[in-house]
């Protein structure tokens, strides 16, 4: 269950002014301990003249667990609020869209114009596939490489499951067998650190050079030496660099309180022709041109960015709280005392949320059994595409997915919960920030109130040694999945299917050895788009 569906009562919605606290005691539930709150004070400094401002990443603190989840809300507020044009702030000109040529797997970089004379965002959106059961990567093997892109194995970016939302396709006026289908889209975007680093990174000494060579930057003077090699300013300099993914749906396939609530944009999707392949399955083919213009709402993100000293990247997921219902987990209420690490005297302090409550409350994407007493074992696929993405396939017609989160909050959770599972705190750390953040953000008014329908899934990074090399320690929601985005790659003990191997953002985002020399790529190949990337100005 996504967090505000066990906080907030049925049919009653943040964004309709429902507080977090009220809703949790309507149910009976105590609140969580406040591991992890964000104060008054503290949201006043993320949101200044009402708009909400990014971090600091060069100067960012890595003492706790909980000033890298709120690193990550903060980064994600700022990312998804309006410019002075009115550009989401991750579409605005600070931002470049990866592009993905379908047919080498390549990406361009190209410029974002911001919205257009009908209110339109420039950005390419595909019908991006979730992540390969079994990845090969397509990144350079070295620094000298990165000129080549695309040159080696697969993206990581195609292969496996589609995920399909309940829905009828909707044709395209003027064009006789043409559609959208009610499948999910994706985009990429890069902030202007990233790319300058990717044009200039040949002049930049300490890529080339020193104990960070071949990372993204991750100190101020770093990001300035990307700067100077780029000629520019850099108005994003002290968030250092920075990847976004979103996923977005066709609000034709959301309730009018669910499409009401949630981050909109009209832009250009794909669209389909159908027809039988040679097995009779359902065929639908993207021919790498014919878009028409949706409105598209954001269910999905990743926030991707270097901080202060940690080359490898924060990688935290955020969802809307339409989504999908939670399996079963616990997290610590109030009754939890910090300083003893105990229930107080003649409480308890444990909370459970099952997962039958979870999937009784309607979602966008689970279309199981309302009321199930356990989550399933895995994600079953109902449409699959090629390497490419232009090809959709199915049985005989397109089914809806049926989703559920199958490790809350980023974490496998145990059968029998203790007060000092690290499931259970890490659990009580996000849901600490979410219930703390959730009621600032719906009573602080314009988009705030739309921003507190989204939550923080989970986030994940390192000890400053980029996984899988030597010595390197994953920190923080260690089986965090989106989704939206690494659908069928949830990993849970038990789970029948032997490929869904990926057990997080590292699976496929490490800095993993070359085949042919066994020596570590780039620090940069954590990112897929970086060593794959022709920069299109």
């Amino acid at each position: 269950m996504t967090p505000s569906k066990w906080l907030i009562s049925a049919g009653v919605l943040l964004a309709a002014g429902a507080t977090v606290e009220t809703s949790v005691q309507s149910q009976g539930l105590i609140g969580p301990a406040p591991l992890c709150e964000v104060t008054p004070a503290e949201f006043a400094t993320w949101k200044v003249g009402g708009t909400f401002v990014p971090p600091d990443s060069a100067s960012f603190d890595p003492s706790s667990d909980c000033k890298f989840y709120k690193w990550s809300s903060q980064m994600f507020l700022w990312l998804t609020t309006k410019d002075a044009r009115g550009n989401l702030q991750m579409f605005s000109p600070k931002f470049d869209n990866a592009v993905e040529d379908v047919s080498t797997g390549a990406f361009q970089l190209v410029d974002s114009t911001g919205l257009d004379a009908q209110n339109k965002t420039n950005v390419s959106f595909r019908v991006r596939v979730n992540k390969p059961q079994v990845l090969l990567l397509k990144s350079a093997s070295s620094p000298k490489d990165l000129a080549n892109p695309g040159d080696t194995d697969s993206t990581g970016q195609a292969g496996g499951g589609v995920l399909i939302v309940n829905g009828k396709p909707i044709p395209v006026p003027g064009k006789t067998g043409i559609a959208t289908y009610p499948v999910v889209y994706y985009a990429i975007q890069e902030n202007d650190v990233f790319t300058a680093l990717k044009e200039n990174w040949r002049q930049v000494p300490y890529y080339n050079v020193g104990p960070n060579k071949t990372n993204f930057p991750i100190t101020l003077d770093q990001a300035k030496q990307i700067q100077t090699a780029a000629g520019k300013p850099l108005p994003n300099l002290s968030q250092l660099a920075v990847e976004v993914k979103s996923a977005w749906v066709d609000i034709a396939y959301l309730t009018t309180a669910q499409a009401g609530s949630l981050i909109r944009i009209k832009s250009d999707v794909p669209a389909f022709s159908q027809s039988l392949n040679s097995k009779g399955q359902l065929q639908l083919s993207w021919d790498g041109e014919t878009m028409v213009t949706r409105t598209l709402a954001l269910v999905g993100m990743h926030v991707v960015g270097t901080v202060n000293h940690h080359p490898e990247m924060v990688w935290a997921t955020f969802e809307s709280t339409f989504n999908s219902p939670d399996a079963t987990y616990s997290y610590l209420n109030r009754n939890y005392d910090p300083a003893t690490k105990a229930c107080k005297s003649g409480t308890t302090c444990l909370n459970t949320v099952s997962f039958s409550a979870a999937s009784s409350q309607p979602s966008i994407f689970y279309n199981g059994p309302k009321g199930a007493p356990t989550a399933p074992d895995v994600i079953v696929e109902t449409a699959s595409s090629g390497d490419d993405s232009s090809i959709i396939a199915a049985g005989k017609t397109l089914v809806p997915t049926s989703v559920a989160r199958l490790n809350p909050w980023g974490s496998q959770q145990p059968a029998t919960p203790t007060l000092s599972d690290p499931a259970v705190l890490n659990n009580t750390l996000l849901v600490s920030l979410m219930s703390s953040l959730q009621p600032k953000l719906a009573a602080s008014g314009g988009m705030g109130r739309t921003l507190a329908n989204y939550f923080l899934v989970g986030a994940l990074w390192s000890n400053r040694i980029i996984p899988p090399q030597p010595g390197s320690q994953q920190i923080g929601s260690l089986f965090v999945a989106n989704t939206t985005m690494e659908t069928f790659q949830q990993v849970r003990p038990g789970n029948p299917d032997p490929e869904a191997t990926a057990s997080n953002c590292f699976s496929c985002h490490g800095q993993f050895n070359d085949k042919d020399t066994n020596k570590p790529r780039s620090g940069t190949s954590v990112s897929h788009v970086f060593p794959n990337t022709v920069v299109f100005r």
